[in-house]
């Protein structure tokens, strides 16, 4: 054994919580939760800690081959002795597969942190009502493939699902036996299984059960699957369609991690841009296909060098001799790779109207069109995004009603946080408002419609060097990760403060073009180098939960952020 699985063991067989573990050691829960995945080791004081506080050897804790005795049961016998412990919760689940199967794993390593028992996990066609009205069952699924759950929908005991990504979510008395308990996370897809018992996790046992027994006793925290578990009744799906991330991929140090975190975000799609394709995108984009994320590769178009473009309307060779050059490049790099989109920048981001003599919402609409007629020549079904900065072309809108119709615009610096990378720049947030009611319908009421919202951690744009050819995507050692994210909360201690301070900017923004678009639209989040996969920070998972839904008003939503379970808080001492 590890020590980290060492450390789970003795927790586990105290009866102890990572929470309550910590406690006792003076660490988060995010630390215990570290070592037991190995992914840091504890300090030579934590280690003599646990051994005097558990009455273990250091030799059993330190030594790979050597047995941790437990001598003494520290756990009150109220938790060795669980109400109800007769009648266990019991996961039945619909499928082993896919996100379902990630969430039944999810699910059933959650619940052992409270209990003092293996949990049993069954598919629905093995159990019976004899064996439900045995146990507190745990339904998971959807009509398709867990009859109980099909059952209890048809007769509207639990509410039916919305859409793919919907999910309901039910905790009451068994209509099995009236004397216990069951929960059940019903959807219509594998995919929205995932996200109800996501929001299980994250938010009815952080916000209903932790924090509802704290304002009812505030001396006293109950532990969920002892107790009786309060009843609940959410019916969810997501009101925005595509939910992104955007960054570049080098600074992408774990994509297995990245994307788990983007899944339990409930974030669906992610712009990955780097001069060059990594060496494992195929790899990269398997896993994150997985975890219900699409993957949209990111390359120039001229970005940052106007002499690759010819802005001289007549010279059709040169723009020929271009437009070929991306297809190429497309061909080369992404075609084979299973990715769901490309998207492309071009020589927009500059405070300049005009490049040479040309209007540069002119020519940029003239050379994308051109080039986009030969991708889609060839490739007629390809998802294209055009990263456009409205810095250079606000003033000159109509032409960009001219973009090819297929081509999703998503636009950047677009004014006010949250399009600025300071989240307190917000002193023309009407006017941005208002710039956005506009190009949110350019091209008419059904256009692709995309944003990048900022206002996150960003490259050190001083020390950035451009990269000579291909890379490894996401495959950095856990030591350069946990150092680099010590440096990294720095950052992030001061945006967290800005983020719930000025949480109504980006909330006012997200619910009026969710409302303008009917929820037809991508907004991604521009975070980049925020060591995401070592951390989920407040300001990404306070976006990511506005882009879910804006049906609650704002102070709900950060409370609701500020006290859902996986969520970071970001300290320095200076």
């Amino acid at each position: 054994m590890t020590i980290g699985q060492k450390i789970a063991h003795i927790r586990k067989a105290h009866g102890l919580t990572q929470e309550e573990f910590g406690e006792k050691l003076g660490v988060t829960r995010q630390t215990v939760s570290k070592w037991e995945l190995d992914v840091i080791s504890p300090s030579v004081e934590n280690i003599v800690q646990i051994c005097r506080m558990f009455n273990i050897s250091t030799d059993s804790l330190l030594h790979s081959t050597a047995t941790v005795q437990i001598y003494e049961q520290k756990v009150p016998s109220a938790v060795v002795q669980p109400k109800q412990e007769e009648l266990r919760w019991a996961l039945v689940y619909g499928s082993y597969k896919d996100m379902e199967a990630l969430a039944v794993n999810e699910l059933e390593a959650h619940i052992s942190e409270y209990v003092n028992y293996y949990i049993e996990v069954r598919s629905a066609d093995e159990v019976d009502e004899n064996w439900l009205r045995q146990r507190q069952p745990i339904l998971i699924g959807t009509p398709e493939n867990n009859r109980l759950v099909k059952e209890l929908t048809d007769k509207q005991t639990i509410a039916a699902a919305d859409g793919e990504e919907g999910y309901s979510l039910t905790v009451g008395t068994s209509p099995w036996n009236t004397e216990v308990q069951y929960i059940a996370v019903a959807a219509n897809t594998d995919r929205g299984v995932y996200y109800g018992m996501s929001d299980l996790i994250q938010h009815y046992l952080a916000f209903e059960v932790f924090c509802g027994y704290y304002e009812r006793e505030p001396r006293e925290f109950e532990r969920p699957f002892n107790q009786k578990m309060p009843a609940y009744s959410r019916k969810s799906a997501p009101q925005l369609k595509r939910r992104g991330m955007w960054t570049w991929g080098h600074c992408i140090y774990d994509y297995r991690r990245y994307f788990d975190r983007m899944a339990r975000l409930r974030l669906n799609e992610i712009v990955i841009w780097n001069e060059f394709a990594p060496v494992n995108a195929r790899e990269v984009v398997e896993y994150a296909h997985s975890r219900g994320i699409r993957v949209i590769w990111g390359y120039s178009w001229g970005w940052g060098d106007a002499g690759a473009w010819s802005v001289n309307a007549g010279d059709r060779e040169t723009w020929s001799a271009f437009a070929d050059s991306i297809v190429k490049f497309y061909e080369d790099n992404y075609l084979n790779t299973g990715a769901d989109g490309i998207y492309f920048q071009s020589f927009t981001e500059t405070l300049s109207r005009t490049i040479g003599d040309a209007v540069i919402a002119e020519a940029v609409t003239a050379l994308v069109n051109f080039v986009a007629e030969k991708m889609y020549a060839k490739y007629p079904e390809l998802h294209i995004q055009f990263g456009l900065h409205a810095t250079s072309v606000k003033n000159d809108l109509e032409h960009l009603e001219k973009v090819h119709p297929n081509i999703e615009i998503v636009w950047e610096n677009c004014g006010a946080f949250p399009y600025s990378y300071h989240p307190k720049e917000t002193h023309n947030f009407p006017e941005t408002m208002e710039f956005n009611r506009r190009i949110a319908t350019l091209r008419g009421e059904g256009e692709r419609f995309g944003a990048v919202f900022k206002g996150m951690t960003t490259l050190p744009w001083s020390e950035f060097e451009s990269f000579k050819g291909p890379f490894v995507l996401g495959e950095r050692d856990k030591h350069f990760i946990e150092k680099h994210s010590a440096y990294k909360s720095r950052f992030w201690r001061h945006l967290q403060t800005d983020w719930v301070l000025g949480a109504r900017y980006p909330y006012e923004l997200t619910k009026m073009l969710t409302e303008l678009k009917g929820g037809d639209l991508t907004v991604q989040i521009l975070a980049e180098d925020g060591m995401f996969e070592e951390d989920i920070y407040l300001p990404i998972a306070l976006m990511a939960e506005m882009l879910w839904s804006t049906e609650d008003d704002v102070n709900t939503i950060v409370e609701r952020v500020l006290k859902s379970r996986d969520v970071s808080f970001a300290n320095f001492e200076y």
